[in-house]
């Protein structure tokens, strides 16, 4: 519509419709049974890899399923946020600026996310491996404690 109307500011504002329209995806998504940011990693990893069977079967996990829907929500927020400040910037500042802004804009979010979402993913399984490991020594413990007792219990 930019191209045909001639109208340069038009055409940056349409860089901005695919990014609102992934962000309204990713979380419209959650009302789904698996969000999109999860559906897009499996595609990525492929899904009839090792990695993507492992992923998709861990979507048992709460913790996991909880950890994919706090992506897809970040992931969809910035992607607003970015949407809004290409906007922003189009409306007002010059046109060459709007027009560099536009082409950068999209990839400093798209670094920065795809940095977060490493950097939580990792958070979120050393939080799940600890747990893990509480859960198992306690159950150590209790089995402990259990032998003990039957064994003072078969002294008596």
């Amino acid at each position: 519509m930019g191209l045909t109307s001639h109208n340069a500011r038009l055409y940056l504002l349409e860089g901005s419709v695919p990014s609102a329209v992934f962000a309204l995806g990713c979380l419209l998504s959650l009302r789904l049974r698996r969000p999109l940011i999860f559906r897009l990693a499996v595609e990525l990893l492929g899904p009839d890899t090792r990695k993507g069977r492992d992923v998709t079967a861990a979507w048992r996990y709460p913790g996991f399923r909880r950890a994919f829907r706090m992506i897809t929500v970040a992931w969809g927020i910035a992607y607003l946020v970015e949407a809004a400040i290409r906007v922003a910037i189009v409306v007002t500042t010059s046109t060459g600026i709007a027009l560099v802004c536009s082409k950068l804009i999209p990839y400093v979010f798209a670094v920065a996310l795809s940095a977060w979402t490493l950097a939580y993913g990792e958070h979120e399984k050393k939080k799940a491996e600890r747990l893990a490991s509480a859960d198992a020594d306690a159950h150590a413990d209790a089995n402990a404690d259990a032998t003990a007792t039957a064994s003072a219990d078969a002294g008596t």
